[in-house]
């Protein structure tokens, strides 16, 4: 018969081999089940996710020119993977740069005729 342990979430004697091992406690085993853990690091993920955002963004804020010297610096150590990375990135954005284009062209067109209409003084 395998050994029993009262989670301290749960409040319910389980076995062993419901708690993970953690070299702190005095049995060896976590004071808090497994499923209980579980629970938990499901209620606070979109509190820790938000959290972590805002964190970098300050972060990167506050160190934009540290931060762009390792990514100018990296991209001159490894010429080729920045040059696959750029044209990755190009081609997932290839659409989009195509449809500004044609509007950038048609808005130029557009100018161009209400400037020849327009008299000249």
């Amino acid at each position: 018969m395998e050994a029993l342990r009262r989670c301290n979430g749960c409040k319910q004697d389980l076995p062993l081999s419901n708690f993970s091992k953690n070299k702190n406690s005095s049995n060896g085993y976590n004071w808090t089940c497994k499923a209980c853990i579980k629970t938990y690091q499901l209620s606070i993920k979109d509190k820790l996710k938000a959290y972590q955002h805002e964190y970098q963004k300050v972060y990167r804020e506050e160190n934009k020119e540290k931060l762009n010297a390792r990514v100018s610096q990296w991209a001159k150590d490894n010429p080729e993977k920045h040059r696959a990375h750029v044209a990755k990135a190009n081609a997932k954005r290839k659409d989009k740069i195509k449809i500004y284009m044609k509007e950038y062209r048609l808005r130029k067109k557009l100018l161009k005729q209400l400037n020849a209409q327009q008299p000249t003084s």
